[in-house]
């Protein structure tokens, strides 16, 4: 999905505390957001881990880790906890931004699509296929005209078969073309012309 080596990966539990919530609840929305394709999950040992930033973009709480982070460094500081805890609290912001930023960019050049879920790719390949297998099947329908041709000798058979070659390659283009436009937002440059 997205370039995991920058993720800031958080166990289930540490994010349950760090919303303030349940395991139980944060377990089943982590669940949920998985199974949609809109974040993923790692097992770490005997521990589920999540990345932090992928999980706020997903539920739309980008903005809260930053108040948290800052009420947790406060307490700290005045509980006589140090630079030590104002460094790392920093380090982890500017990771935290770093990671939201390629998120952000990934998904405006389109590197970054949802794979499971409605608007998914899964599903666009699923339609998609299908309709590649309905035009693989279009040579069945050609008989009447093949035969037709071929009465006309060799030379109208070849051309007719040309031409509907032609035709199935253009439309399994298609559907790819279609394929690629409904999982991005670029611009696609594709050639359905016939190579012949």
């Amino acid at each position: 999905m997205e370039n995991e080596e920058s993720a800031i990966w958080i166990s289930i539990k540490d994010l349950a505390e760090r919303k303030g919530v349940s395991k139980q609840a944060i377990s089943q929305r982590v669940q949920k957001l998985e199974a949609a394709g809109l974040i993923v999950v790692r097992q770490n040992g005997k521990f589920r881990e999540v990345d932090l930033v992928s999980y706020d973009r997903a539920v739309g709480e980008t903005g809260n880790v930053f108040r948290e982070q800052a009420a947790e460094t406060k307490a700290d500081i005045a509980a006589g906890a140090g630079s030590k805890k104002l460094r790392d609290a920093q380090a982890e912001r500017a990771g935290y931004e770093a990671r939201l930023k390629e998120l952000d960019l990934a998904e405006r050049l389109g590197n970054l699509v949802p794979i499971r879920g409605e608007h998914g790719l899964e599903a666009a390949l699923l339609k998609i296929s299908g309709d590649i297998i309905r035009e693989l099947g279009a040579p069945m329908n050609w008989v009447p005209d093949l035969m037709e041709a071929s009465g006309k000798g060799e030379a109208a058979l070849r051309r007719a078969l040309r031409e509907k070659s032609a035709e199935l390659r253009r439309g399994v283009a298609t559907r790819l073309y279609d394929l690629a436009a409904s999982v991005g937002d670029g611009p696609f440059d594709v050639d359905v012309r016939d190579p012949d």
